[in-house]
């Protein structure tokens, strides 16, 4: 296997074509699905766990092995 040694300055134009690249994908994405309301609502609820329902999990005996 050959292993190729770009210059300083080669290198740094590679990874500006990715960081440019990367972007454009990113905003790509982002501009054509913004979530709707549900699906914000959706990973809001998914992310916002009650500290009830914490402590009500955390006296579920489990069976995992750790």
């Amino acid at each position: 296997m050959t292993i190729i040694q770009l210059n300083p300055a080669l290198q740094q134009s590679v990874f500006a074509a990715k960081r440019a690249e990367l972007r454009k994908q990113f905003e790509s994405i982002i501009g054509s699905q913004p979530l709707s309301t549900e699906e914000t609502d959706a990973l809001v609820k998914t992310f916002k766990t009650p500290t009830e329902v914490r402590q009500e999990d955390a006296k579920v005996r489990s069976f995992y092995w750790w």
